[in-house]
């Protein structure tokens, strides 16, 4: 990640069974004046035509058009925190952005 702030993305391909489709992640990170850091993730899912049939079947194992993340993390020498401040989802059927939980997530140091 680049700490001012670029976007950097990739594309991924998934395969189930006899089902494929790709996502698309998108992360930056700011830092902030405090030496804390505000991450950026935006991740779209594409499906092929022959999947959308069974949106009934993707919607139960949790499949959204997008995701989004905005992250504050902060580090010291020994520990470190992080938070999701804001979260949303775009459903399959692309209605508008829906808000999902926010809270602390689990963040760990280790050496090397």
């Amino acid at each position: 990640m680049d700490p001012a702030g670029k976007k950097n993305c990739t594309k991924i391909l998934y395969a189930d069974s006899d089902k494929s489709w790709t996502s698309k992640p998108c992360i930056s990170a700011q830092r902030q004046a405090d030496g804390s850091y505000l991450v950026d993730l935006a991740i779209r899912y594409e499906f092929p035509d022959d999947v959308k049939d069974e949106i009934s079947n993707l919607k139960a194992a949790d499949h959204v058009k997008e995701r989004k993340l905005r992250i504050h993390f902060e580090a010291t020498a020994s520990t470190c925190t992080a938070s999701v401040i804001a979260r949303t989802y775009v459903p399959l059927d692309g209605t508008k952005h829906k808000p999902s939980r926010t809270g602390p997530v689990t963040c760990r140091k280790t050496t090397h």
